[in-house]
């Protein structure tokens, strides 16, 4: 019996032994198959950067409705921009006497709106010229021109760097527009040194004059802007305004601090200058 006793006991251990044996070499597969900390692997892989709020790189960013507010025009003549959601533009500009209208699509390229013209209902203003029209997205989500394809950059009265400003909905009556303050007290005379004689300017006429002057920057050399208007067209121009008058002689002229053709003012304070622009819309004015 005893002898059976220790065979029992003897196989019991060899059991035992191989068990133990058998659990140590799984522990290392066991180990291999457990799956990577998803908290570690987040962090070692390269997120894609998120684009900025105000980024302006879709269209959807810019349809809307934006205008001009020209001092000394009633706001049914302001120049104004409709962007639509199918990507399709119309620009309606003040030409002096009537609106036109430019017709097209537009696309967006970081802050640059380029309109490309289809249709235009009206003919000069370089208008036959016209392929490309460039607006710049500005802060408020304002609009800036900035000018067109063609040699002449001014349309109407329009010029570079005019902002043209986003319009709000306004409980469903239409699209909120400041009133420009009427110039009815404010004439212009004109008097060309050429065949085109004298022409008197009134009411809604004077604003796009008037917003132009605002625009002046001064000019250096005297002597030499004379020297340039000898012999060149010129204009003299009188603005009244209640009772008082501004003198101004009125040229084209290349200054050297300049380097381009502009529009030259020569009156009782100095010197100063605009766009070209502005002397081809008085020279219009006198033709017309």
């Amino acid at each position: 019996m005893m002898k059976k006793l220790k065979i029992v006991a003897a196989i019991l251990l060899v059991v035992l032994a191989l068990s133990a044996c058998s659990s140590r070499s799984e522990k290392p597969a066991q180990a291999a198959s457990v799956p990577p900390d998803p908290e570690s692997s987040s962090q070692s892989e390269p997120q894609p950067d998120e684009p900025p709020e105000d980024a302006f790189s879709e269209l959807p960013a810019v349809v809307g409705n934006y205008t001009f507010e020209v001092r000394g025009v009633e706001p049914q003549n302001f120049p104004t921009l409709e962007i639509y959601p199918d990507g399709k533009f119309r620009f309606t500009v003040n030409l002096l006497s009537y609106l036109g209208h430019f017709e097209g699509g537009c696309k967006v390229d970081d802050i640059q709106l380029t309109l490309t013209v289809d249709a235009v209902d009206f003919e000069g203003f370089a208008a036959d010229q016209i392929q490309e029209i460039y607006f710049e997205v500005a802060a408020g989500n304002n609009l800036i021109y900035m000018g067109n394809n063609s040699e002449e950059q001014a349309i109407g009265v329009t010029n570079p760097y005019d902002l043209f400003k986003r319009q709000k909905a306004n409980a469903g009556k239409g699209l909120e527009t400041s009133s420009a303050p009427a110039e009815s007290s404010v004439s212009i005379r004109l008097v060309s040194n050429t065949s085109f004689g004298a022409k008197e300017i009134t009411g809604q006429a004077v604003g796009p004059i008037l917003s132009m002057l605002e625009t002046l920057s001064p000019l250096d050399d005297t002597d030499d802007l004379i020297e340039k208007r000898e012999g060149n067209p010129s204009i003299s121009m009188t603005v009244n305004r209640e009772g008082d008058s501004e003198q101004w002689i009125i040229f084209p002229g290349t200054p050297e601090s300049i380097g381009e053709e502009v529009t030259v003012l020569f009156g009782e304070n100095g010197q100063s200058s605009t766009d070209i622009g502005l002397f081809e819309m008085l020279n219009g004015i006198l033709v017309s």
